[in-house]
């Protein structure tokens, strides 16, 4: 049986951390999927990599499983605490747990908050608002062509 750990490990050991990071990580019953993300996007040749490198370790140990090894997606809600790193200045959309959305400019995070840059018609600056994260459902992208 292959563990989560063991997963962990091989995919941080061939992860270049400056550009990379692991979004998540699922291992159950027969079934590895690896989630990454970069801070520049990943492709699919960089998730390619990673699953060779999974084969390559695991052997013949992973012939009973199911593995993908994927980038989380457009429409994703955000994970980690490097995808708001990465997506600090862009557009976020907001689903707080009263169901409300609240849509603005991500302008920076703590562990507790998240500040939002709204945007007023007619101003050059908007206002910031703090929502703390035990008030959020998820937060998203806002794509924008």
């Amino acid at each position: 049986m292959i563990s989560k750990e063991e997963v962990i490990s091989v995919v941080s050991e061939g992860l270049d951390k400056d550009h990379f990071f692991i979004v998540e990580i699922k291992v159950k019953n027969d079934y590895i999927k690896v989630v990454l993300d970069g801070y520049e996007g990943i492709n699919i040749k960089e998730c390619e990599q990673i699953n060779r490198l999974l084969k390559k370790h695991f052997g013949e140990r992973l012939d009973t499983y199911t593995l993908e090894v994927t980038s989380p997606g457009l429409k994703a809600s955000f994970r980690v605490k490097e995808q708001y790193e990465k997506n600090r200045g862009e557009e976020v959309s907001v689903l707080l747990n009263d169901g409300a959305k609240v849509n603005g400019i991500l302008k920076d995070f703590t562990e507790s908050e998240l500040l939002l840059e709204k945007k007023e018609k007619k101003k050059t600056e908007g206002t910031i608002e703090r929502i703390y994260f035990d008030q959020v459902k998820s937060v998203k992208l806002v794509l924008s062509f």
